[in-house]
C-alpha cells in the first residue's frame, strides 16, 4: 500500500513508490499469472481542499504462451494510471 503524510503536500507534489508481491491479497482473482512483483511509482499532488490527484505507473511481467510454438514466455506489462 502506498502511504503518504498529507502534510508533505504543502511543499508540492510527493513522489510515491511501492511493490505488491505476486501473492498479495489485493491481486486476488486476476486471470493472469504474475512472474514478477508489481512495481508502482507515481506522484501525488493536491488539486484543492481535500482533493488529490495521483498519476503513476505499474509494471510487472506476466506468464504467457507463444502462439506459434506454445512454449511459456514472460510478457512485460506496463500500465499508466491517473486517479482522483
Amino acid at each position: 500500500m502506498l502511504r503518504v503524510d498529507l502534510r508533505e503536500l504543502a511543499r508540492g507534489p510527493v513522489e510515491t513508490r511501492g511493490e505488491l508481491r505476486q501473492d498479495d491479497p489485493a491481486l486476488e482473482g486476476l486471470d493472469v499469472t504474475l512472474r514478477e512483483p508489481v512495481l508502482v511509482s507515481g506522484r501525488l499532488q493536491s488539486i484543492g481542499t481535500g482533493r488529490f490527484y495521483w498519476q503513476g505507473k505499474a509494471t510487472t511481467a506476466i506468464q504467457g504462451e507463444c502462439r506459434r510454438c506454445l512454449t511459456p514466455v514472460s510478457v512485460p506489462l506496463s500500465l499508466e494510471i491517473g486517479a482522483l
